[in-house]
């Protein structure tokens, strides 16, 4: 019986020692350039990533990515190394971070650095998919599409038609807009800037939005959330807005005339437009404004 356990334990060691690790690094480098449509598409799946995207003059697409994951300690099991795939398929482009996966345990430390960086033509749209992201994204004139669990979004001087977030938590900075708007988040926050959206739609748990953006005749415009802060600014155009609301605290400026004052129903008019403004909420700080 002795001999029995023994030789198992001598196996086991083997085995242990074969797949233990007392440091490792992974690297992934890559700086290439790839021809696409103009006015394709440019979709990007990665995991916890830095992400900066630049539109230029340029007729195709550089795509620069740098990884490195170092492991201190000792890992036990099997790790997939890193890898991306990118391929063009009908003038599109598309780069795809290969699954990760790791059968087994580390005891120790580990450090990892992941950017890309893509310069495309200014025309191109994006569809961006991610994880826990951080995206900067400027000048793209496409339309523009991100769907990330966690992600921090800016961007600065696109000027596409068309803008939809879908995240659970994050951030969403733009210093301009125009044509659509949506948002869908679950606990985030987003402040946009010199808006000129013919249609804007906003679902949300709870979250933090600061909007200024001019209305457009006929426009509609939707907020539908359960708790958090609505600061609209209009910085032109005009039309009705009707709040249907359980327990809200609303602050509308002068040039906003009320027109129905009910328990659970408040209704602004603001002269200037025939836009449609409908915002539903339970508990929430409601801030109407007119100006700059």
């Amino acid at each position: 019986m002795f001999s029995i356990k023994k030789s198992f334990l001598i196996v086991l060691m083997l085995g242990l020692t074969v797949s233990v690790q007392a440091q490792s690094t992974d690297t992934f480098n890559l700086d290439e350039t790839y021809t696409m449509s103009a006015e394709g598409i440019i979709t990007l799946s990665s995991d916890d990533a830095d992400v900066t995207i630049v539109g230029s003059d340029r007729s195709d697409v550089r795509v620069e990515i740098h990884y490195k994951l170092e492991i201190s300690g000792f890992s036990f099991g099997s790790r997939n190394k890193f890898d991306m795939e990118i391929r063009e398929q009908g003038g599109d482009l598309i780069i795809e971070e290969q699954p990760r996966e790791f059968d087994g345990i580390t005891f120790g430390s580990t450090s990892e650095e992941y950017t890309i960086r893509i310069e495309a033509p200014r025309s191109v749209s994006l569809a961006l998919n991610g994880d826990d992201e951080n995206y900067e994204v400027s000048e793209i004139n496409g339309q523009i599409n991100v769907d990330a669990d966690d992600a921090d979004v800016r961007l600065q001087a696109c000027r596409g038609s068309g803008f939809s977030f879908s995240l659970d938590d994050g951030s969403i900075e733009m210093d301009e807009g125009h044509g659509s708007l949506a948002i869908d988040v679950d606990d985030g926050q987003a402040n946009i800037k010199n808006g000129q959206f013919d249609q804007i739609n906003v679902d949300s748990d709870d979250g933090d939005f600061s909007i200024y953006t001019s209305l457009s005749d006929g426009g509609s415009y939707n907020f539908d959330m359960d708790d958090g802060d609505l600061a609209l600014y209009v910085t032109g155009g005009g039309g009705i807005f009707n709040i249907r609301h359980d327990n809200a605290d609303m602050d509308a400026g002068g040039a906003f005339r009320r027109t129905v004052d009910e328990e659970n129903e408040t209704e602004y008019k603001l002269a200037g437009g025939t836009a449609t403004i409908r915002i539903d909420v339970d508990d929430a700080n409601i801030e109407l404004r007119k100006g700059n």
